[in-house]
């Protein structure tokens, strides 16, 4: 997916940028710095650094476009930030692995908030020339983007009170977009052997010994995951088209529970469990149980899981501590779900 962030200058798009950066570890690449690549890099590429943000844009514009075609054409997540989308042109380009934001600051929040902005302007990248352009021309700038937006039909969200409270609306949305919780596919399942062995291996080495970490990635049987994924009722998390955690459920046994080593602490090994632990309860199950290791003993306690008995399991000839526990749905039956 290509996700594309645009709007006017100083209307926080960078900044945007870098939260996605750390959510979901995916690279971004700023136009500000392949305009000034062009720039610096040739005699004449057509344009110039004083040279107005639409007429960058259309000179610019093949560019852009081939860039996010490849990134499509080779499935490979991006974003891409600046102040040169047309929105003519985006609104052609729009499909399935491409999402467009464009931010926009109400005139009532330029005008209250001018100072800051500029103030704030060097917080995620330095600036090497201070800002010298007057008010008048932010607003003017917001307003012809909020009404090109309109006008193409393409997302926008206009900032007019708090900042940070707009920021949370734009990244839900994006999420909207980018988490997907689907069914095992067999698709899927050297993708899911290899996110298994990676997690294991960097997650789960807290609390294993290097031969415990090779006993228990080395227990893996493609074949047979596959098959048991498959009659299980398995789901998985994808995050642009990435898994980012998976589990399954067979009657009220919760199988496997894994979170990509990428995405941990993200909520979505969450969002596994609650779906998982609603099949058991539409499937009239009073409970569900599991056998935690000792790295994903905490998470289910947090949710409601008890301890039933420490044990030892066997791979390749040694030994593995892990924990049988369970979570009794009584109340839920109580309230009526």
């Amino acid at each position: 997916m290509v996700i594309i962030i645009g709007g006017a200058s100083h209307s926080g798009k960078t900044f945007l940028s870098k939260k996605l950066i750390e959510k979901y570890k995916i690279p971004c690449t700023n136009l500000d710095h392949i305009k000034m690549g062009l720039i610096r890099g040739f005699n004449d590429c057509g344009f110039s650094a004083v040279d107005s943000d639409e007429t960058i844009a259309e000179k610019m514009w093949g560019f852009i476009e081939g860039f996010i075609g490849t990134c499509i054409e080779n499935n490979q997540n991006t974003i891409l930030e600046g102040c040169y989308f047309p929105c003519e042109k985006v609104k052609k380009l729009l499909c399935d692995d491409l999402t467009v934001v464009f931010i926009v600051l109400s005139k009532q929040y330029i005008i209250e908030n001018f100072d800051k902005i500029i103030k704030y302007e060097n917080i995620v990248e330095d600036r090497k020339f201070p800002e010298s352009r007057e008010i008048k021309f932010f607003i003017n700038e917001n307003e012809r983007i909020k009404e090109e937006c309109i006008k193409y039909e393409l997302p926008y969200f206009e900032i007019t009170d708090n900042y940070f409270e707009g920021l949370e609306k734009i990244l839900e949305y994006i999420k909207s977009k980018a988490v997907k919780i689907c069914r095992y596919s067999h698709n899927d399942i050297n993708e899911i052997c290899s996110m298994f062995c990676d997690t294991v291996k960097h997650i789960n080495k807290r609390d294993y010994t290097a031969e415990q970490i090779a006993a228990w990635m080395g227990g893996i049987d493609k074949d047979k995951w596959d098959k048991s994924l498959s009659e299980h009722f398995s789901l998985e998390v994808k995050v642009m088209g990435k898994i980012a955690a998976f589990g399954d459920i067979d009657g009220e046994y919760l199988d496997r529970l894994y979170v990509h080593k990428d995405f941990q602490g993200l909520g979505y090994g969450k969002i596994i469990l609650d779906s998982l632990e609603e099949q058991a309860i539409q499937s009239g199950f009073k409970r569900i149980w599991t056998c935690a290791s000792i790295t994903a003993k905490g998470f289910f306690e947090r949710y409601g899981y008890k301890v039933i008995k420490r044990q030892q399991v066997e791979r390749k000839d040694v030994l593995l501590t892990n924990y049988v526990m369970e979570k009794h749905f009584e109340q839920e039956y109580s309230n009526g779900i």
